[in-house]
C-alpha cells in the first residue's frame, strides 16, 4: 500500500499539540534550528489577542468548553498569577533528564526567552532577607521554600502584545499556527507516520487532516482526557497522579503587607500542605474545566486590588483512590453550586466564634462569580478534616486570630492531572511521540514547561547540546 498522501499541504514534519509554554518552546527550538522543518502546532484556543476572561472584568463566567484561562496561544501563562519561578521549583525535570547541569541550562534559556517578549521583574532579596525569614517560619513549624519568582511587570495589553510578537517570531522561523483547532484523534499511518485528525471551528466547524512525523503532545491540565483516551491504543502504561485539595484564602492587603517580603511567592510547607501562587493585589481566578471552576490566582501589576489571596492545598500520593476523590468533589460542586465556586467566611468554616461585642466587618470579593455556602460539604470525609485541619494551622501561624473574621475562603481549590507519564530524557513516550510540559504529570509551572519543550525540540533538532 503506497504512503498516505494528503492534498492542500497538510504534511509536516512535526505535529504539536498545544500552545502553552510547552508548545511555543518545542517550536521555538526546531524553527530556531532550521526554518524549512515542516511544524505545524495546533490549539483549541484562540490566538493571545483574543483571549479574554469576563470574570477577570467582575463578570459571570461564560463557562466554555474552551476557557481562555486555560487555552490559547501562551496556555495558562497568559492570565496567570503573573509570576515565573525557576529551580528548585519543578525539580522534577532533573529526574526525568537525570543532567542537573543541562536543566540549569535550559530553565536559564527559558527565562532568557520570556525576557525578550516581557518584561519580568527579578527578585531583589538578599541572602540575609532569606535566611532569617527561614529561621522565622522554622520558629512557627513551618518549612519555608525559597526560589527567584520574577513578575510580569508589564499591563496586561503589554503582555498580550508580548505573546503576539512571540508568536510572529515563531511564524517567521515556518511554524504554521492553527487556532481554535482541537485535535479528535491519532493514529499511526501505514508509512509509520502519524495522522492527526481535528476538528477546526474557524470559519464555521469543519474537519481537517495532518499528517506528522513526529508528534509533540503538550497539552496541559485541558488534555487529561484526550491523553487517557489515546493511550490505550498504543499500549502505553502511565501512573496515577497525585491529586491536590484546598483552599483559597482572601483579605485586605493591610493584613499581610509584608507577606512577598521574602518571597514573590511565598511558598511554606507544613506537612502535606503548602502554600500555592500567592497574589499580593490580585484577583481570584476561575479555571473552568470538567464542568465546574476551581480556583487559582490571578495578578495585574497595574490593577491593584488592595486584596491578597493564596491557596492551600493538602497534596495527596499517586494513589488509585484519588480519580474518586476528584469525581466526588466535582459531582458535590455541581450538585451543590452548580459548578460555581463557593465563598464563606474564614470564622464559619473552622467554627470560631466571635466575641459578644466583637461585629462581623463586611468585606470585599476580588470577583463577581462565587455564591456562598458550606464549603466543607464539597470535600468527602477524611479529605474535609485534612483541609480544615491545615487551614486552621496555617491561619494561626501567619494571621492574627483577631482579624480572622474580614477573612474569605473559597473552594474548592483542586488540581489532578489524572495520570503520570513516564517520559523518557527527551520527552519522549515511544519513538516519534513525545509529551511535555504539565501533562506529563510529573511537574507544573511555566518556566519548567517552556524548559521541557526545550529539550524535546532541541532533541527532535538535534540541537541540544550546541553550544
Amino acid at each position: 500500500m503506497p504512503p498516505p498522501h494528503l492534498e492542500g499541504g497538510s504534511e509536516y514534519d512535526v505535529g504539536i499539540v498545544g500552545a502553552g509554554p510547552a508548545g511555543i518552546a518545542a517550536a521555538h527550538a526546531i524553527g530556531k534550528a532550521d526554518s524549512e522543518t515542516g511544524v505545524v502546532c495546533i490549539d483549541m484556543g484562540p490566538p493571545p489577542e483574543e483571549r479574554f476572561c469576563k470574570v477577570l472584568d467582575n463578570f459571570g463566567c461564560l463557562q466554555r468548553d474552551r476557557c481562555h484561562i486555560m487555552v490559547g496561544f501562551g496556555g495558562s501563562s497568559l492570565l496567570s498569577g503573573g509570576k515565573v519561578s525557576s529551580l528548585p521549583a519543578g525539580s522534577s525535570l532533573i529526574d526525568i533528564t537525570g543532567d542537573e547541569e543541562l536543566v540549569r541550562i535550559k530553565m536559564k534559556e527559558s527565562l532568557d526567552w520570556f525576557r525578550r517578549y516581557l518584561k519580568l521583574d527579578p527578585p531583589e532579596i538578599s541572602e540575609s532577607e532569606i535566611e532569617r525569614a527561614g529561621e522565622r517560619f522554622q520558629s512557627e513549624g513551618l518549612e519555608f521554600q525559597y526560589y527567584d519568582s520574577h513578575i510580569m511587570a508589564g499591563s496586561e495589553e503589554e503582555i498580550v502584545e508580548g505573546y503576539g510578537e512571540m508568536l510572529r517570531d515563531l511564524k517567521s522561523n515556518g511554524m504554521n499556527m492553527k487556532f481554535n483547532s482541537m485535535v479528535e484523534s491519532i493514529s499511526e499511518a501505514s508509512d509509520g507516520r502519524f495522522l492527526l485528525d481535528v476538528l477546526s471551528t474557524e470559519n464555521g466547524d469543519h474537519s481537517e487532516s495532518y499528517l506528522c512525523k513526529s508528534v509533540v503532545l503538550g497539552l496541559g491540565l485541558p488534555g487529561k482526557e484526550f491523553l487517557q483516551s489515546i493511550r490505550p491504543n498504543w499500549g502505553i502504561e502511565t501512573a496515577e497522579s497525585k491529586l491536590e485539595v484546598g483552599i483559597r484564602l482572601e483579605f485586605p492587603s493591610s493584613m499581610y503587607p509584608d507577606i512577598d517580603a521574602a518571597h514573590k511567592d511565598l511558598k511554606l510547607h507544613l506537612g502535606d500542605c503548602r502554600t500555592f501562587c500567592v497574589c499580593k493585589g490580585g484577583k481570584l481566578a476561575p479555571y473552568f474545566h470538567d464542568g465546574i471552576s476551581t480556583l487559582d490566582g490571578h495578578v495585574d501589576q497595574h490593577n491593584n486590588t488592595n486584596l491578597t489571596n493564596f491557596g492551600l492545598r493538602v497534596r495527596y500520593p499517586p494513589n488509585e483512590g484519588n480519580g474518586e476523590i476528584y469525581e466526588a468533589i466535582r459531582r458535590n460542586l455541581l450538585e451543590k453550586n452548580h459548578g460555581i465556586p463557593m465563598r464563606q467566611m474564614l470564622t464559619d468554616f473552622l467554627d470560631v466564634e466571635l466575641k459578644d461585642d466583637q461585629e462581623r466587618t463586611p468585606i470585599e470579593s476580588s470577583i463577581r462569580y462565587w455564591d456562598w455556602g458550606e464549603i466543607g460539604s464539597l470535600f468527602p470525609p477524611g479529605v474535609e478534616e485534612d483541609v480544615r485541619s491545615n487551614t486552621m494551622k496555617f491561619v494561626s501561624k501567619l494571621i492574627p486570630q483577631s482579624v480572622w473574621d474580614s477573612i474569605s475562603v473559597y473552594g474548592p481549590g483542586l488540581y489532578y492531572p489524572g495520570q503520570t507519564f513516564d517520559v523518557n530524557a527527551d520527552f519522549s513516550i515511544m519513538d516519534n511521540i513525545y509529551v511535555i510540559g504539565e501533562c506529563t504529570g510529573q511537574f507544573r509551572g511555566i518556566l519548567q514547561s517552556f524548559c521541557s519543550g526545550l529539550i524535546c525540540g532541541q532533541t527532535i533538532s538535534g540541537t541540544l547540546y550546541d553550544r
